[in-house]
């Protein structure tokens, strides 16, 4: 994909906040140059690379650590499928994917792919059987269904790149005031205020990727601007509350952020390993539940 072609669909994504897939089919060294070099081309800074074997300058990952990733937001994804093809950190990876960024998907050619030696298979078989009797039908599946979708911007190997179609405008959205990114956010947020305000619970659920996270620090930075006090956050790991505290620093301009607390002039917001929270008694207003592996939210 020339550069000339990369750009304006990179553009036309971020006013949209639409997320793409970009397949990239041939050899591994090919497909991870190729993504590399549009990776720089677009001069991103946050990117999740998927894969160990990464090209100089990324640092690539194994597919059982995506989940520590999950409430963290980057602006392009990259799972290399020649590492192995995990679908749950596939759809894990998925899930921190910003609305307008790209997904970069790297595997043989379509019609080799199935015949791939996955190293995801040695996982996956038990005794007595071995990773050769691990069956085909889920890639072959998913091949259907990437081959079908319009959305899917194909590349292959030693073939011509097919310029993409633009995609059809996104209609029905309405203007939605800062610091919200769409109507849903805006009225999760609102719901979750008016359940601190009458001490009830609430559950918050949505698809990984969707603005769970940023909702919560939206709801903190009011609460905080509200009435102060203290905020209780916790989860399985920090890493899993990063997006919250990047939305209470944007929204409380002069709050000072250590490590896991956030100090402003009218409170603050602490975050607790879920032991340390039962272990200690409770006084803070408000105590969240942040439970990636599932999507949910509680308040």
């Amino acid at each position: 994909m020339p550069p000339d072609v990369l750009q304006p669909l990179i553009e036309a994504n971020a006013r949209s906040r639409r997320r793409q897939l970009v397949w990239l089919q041939g050899d591994a060294g090919w497909a991870r140059r190729q993504a590399a070099q549009w990776l720089a081309a677009a001069g991103w800074q946050r990117v999740l690379w998927v894969g160990t074997e990464s090209p100089e300058g990324f640092e690539g990952l194994d597919a059982a650590q995506v989940q520590r990733h999950l409430g963290r937001e980057y602006e392009a994804v990259v799972f290399d499928a020649w590492c192995g093809f995990n679908p749950n950190a596939f759809g894990q990876s998925v899930g921190t994917l910003r609305g307008g960024g790209l997904l970069f998907l790297l595997t043989p050619p379509a019609e080799a792919w199935y015949r791939h030696d996955d190293p995801e298979h040695r996982s996956i078989a038990v005794l007595p059987y071995t990773e050769r009797d691990v069956g085909h039908r889920f890639l072959r599946h998913l091949v259907t269904q990437l081959e079908a979708d319009s959305r899917v911007i194909p590349v292959l190997q030693h073939q011509p790149f097919a310029v993409p179609a633009p995609l059809p405008a996104v209609t029905g959205q309405q203007p939605v005031p800062e610091p919200y990114r769409t109507e849903d956010q805006q009225q999760a947020v609102s719901a979750i205020l008016q359940a601190l305000e009458a001490s009830v619970p609430l559950v918050l659920t949505a698809d990984r990727g969707r603005g769970k996270s940023a909702a919560l620090g939206l709801a903190a930075a009011h609460w905080l601007e509200q009435h102060g006090g203290e905020v209780l956050v916790t989860a399985p790991g920090q890493a899993s509350v990063t997006a919250l505290f990047e939305r209470l620093q944007a929204r409380l301009a002069d709050a000072q952020l250590h490590g896991g607390e956030l100090i402003d002039s009218r409170g603050r917001v602490r975050y607790l390993t879920p032991d340390r929270l039962m272990q200690g008694r409770v006084t803070a207003p408000c105590c969240w539940s942040m439970r990636p592996r599932r999507s949910r939210r509680r308040c």
